[in-house]
Order: structure tokens, then C-alpha cells, then sequence
């Protein structure tokens, strides 16, 4: 009988369907684990930026304080803003002039962005006329900066 050099259908090369879909349960398995965390850290990031925008505004609003200032605007300290509310890239800013008597005042901070973190309160307040400033938040632990301590109920 004559041998024939037949390769069996089985050896050929390539990819069977069960690799293929092994390889997209990998891929899926991974990209689950993988977005959540890249969502959290924009959520992060964005609150990263909205703390460090009203960090630069409570450098300007001490000095506008400690000179005597008592009526001054968003736009006295540098922002492109009228009057004591204004919208920033990742905030709904409002400003809280310094009282006479006490010095305290706050630049507060509701939060734009992730979907996480919308609506969401910063906020800077300025104690007495020290001109020491404090940090509150009520995002979540996970999401608030270190520098921030959660609000109360």
C-alpha cells in the first residue's frame, strides 16, 4: 500500500477557535481589572487640580486679607471673574470674604468632572487673622487629598 505524505487536518498551522477565545477571556479579564483603576486615577487627578486651583487663589486672597481688604473680588485675585462665584475648569468657585471682626473666610470648591467626584465639595478656610488655612472635603477617603479632613455630617 502507498503512503501518502498527507499532513492530518489537526497539525495544521494556525489558531483553533478555543485558543481564540482563550485569548479574548485574557484580554477581558485584564481590561476589567485595568479600567477601574485608570478611572479612579483621573477622578484623583481632577481632584488634584481643582485643590491646587484654589490653593493658588488662598496665596492671592491672604495677601488681598492681611493688607486690610475686606470688599475684593474673584478678579482681584488674579482670576478672569466678577463678583464671588465663578466656574474654573474643575470647579464652581465661591469665595467667603474675611470677616472684620475674626479674619476667617473660605474659598470653597464644588467639583467638575469624573462622575465620581461631580458635585463634590474643597474647601479652603482661612482661620482667623493668622492666616492659617485648613482643608475639608467630602469626597471619599479613597478620593479625598491627604491634606483635606472629611466634613462632618
Amino acid at each position: 500500500m502507498p503512503t501518502t505524505n498527507q499532513t492530518p487536518v489537526f497539525l495544521l498551522k494556525g489558531f483553533s477557535l478555543i485558543e481564540l477565545m482563550i485569548v479574548l477571556i485574557i484580554i477581558a479579564v485584564l481590561a476589567g481589572v485595568a479600567i477601574p483603576g485608570f478611572q479612579a486615577q483621573i477622578a484623583r487627578a481632577q481632584v488634584t487640580s481643582a485643590l491646587s486651583e484654589i490653593r493658588n487663589l488662598s496665596t492671592a486672597y491672604e495677601d488681598a486679607a492681611l493688607r486690610g481688604l475686606n470688599a475684593f473680588e474673584l478678579s482681584d485675585l488674579g482670576m478672569d471673574a466678577s463678583g464671588l462665584s465663578t466656574q474654573t475648569q474643575r470647579c464652581d468657585l465661591v469665595m467667603t470674604l474675611p470677616a472684620a471682626s475674626s479674619g476667617d473666610g473660605s474659598l470653597e470648591c464644588t467639583l467638575r468632572g469624573h462622575s465620581s467626584i461631580q458635585g463634590s465639595m474643597i474647601r479652603l478656610d482661612r482661620l482667623g487673622a493668622q492666616g492659617r488655612w485648613r482643608c475639608r472635603s467630602d469626597l471619599s477617603d479613597a478620593l479625598r487629598p491627604d491634606s483635606c479632613d472629611a466634613t462632618g455630617p
